[in-house]
């Protein structure tokens, strides 16, 4: 079974959200690269949209290293169908903290954590690899640009990085958040 956690801003996304069960669509993928589940400790930062890549993450690293230590950090603009979803997340044993509203960044304990994993809104990843850097924590950070072909021969998801301009969908979406954000 698939499920799709859909933000709504275009045509496409518009169509996806009138998929009924039972109508069949086509899936390409994966492409680029994705996270290291190889860890055995990683703070997971999602806010809005990118909570759903930390989900099935979280998963990941636990069934691949059950004594892994995983920290979730959750951050929602309010209450929604998905907190009751997420918050079951404890039963993986994972440290899950929810936020509504606000910056997620104001509860994340950076201080008890030397990797992070982030995806969701750019202001959100820019701020947690800032403090990471500062902090000179390692941190990753999930990059959602407009791909339109998907396999790196358009250029229209370019991203500038300290090294040099990258395609997000072909060299990442995953980048070290230090090369991304100055």
């Amino acid at each position: 079974m698939l499920i799709f956690l859909i933000e709504e801003l275009g045509e496409g996304t518009s169509l996806l959200r009138t998929v009924k069960k039972g109508d069949s669509i086509k899936l390409y993928g994966p492409y680029g690269n994705s996270f290291n589940t190889d860890v055995d400790e990683v703070a997971l930062v999602g806010g809005g949209v990118g909570i759903a890549p930390m989900y099935y993450l979280a998963k990941k690293i636990k069934e691949k290293n059950p004594q892994a230590k995983v920290s979730l950090y959750i951050g929602l603009n309010g209450e929604t169908q998905i907190d009751k979803l997420f918050l079951n997340l404890k039963n993986l044993g994972l440290d899950v903290k929810v936020k509504f509203g606000g910056y997620i960044t104001d509860i994340i304990e950076f201080e008890k954590h030397k990797l992070v994993y982030a995806c969701g809104p750019d202001p959100m990843m820019e701020k947690v690899a800032l403090i990471c850097k500062d902090k000179n924590i390692k941190s990753y950070v999930s990059l959602d640009k407009r791909m339109a072909c998907g396999v790196g021969a358009c250029l229209g998801c370019t991203v500038k990085t300290k090294n040099r301009n990258k395609r997000c969908c072909k060299d990442g979406p995953i980048f070290l958040g230090s090369d991304v954000y100055e």
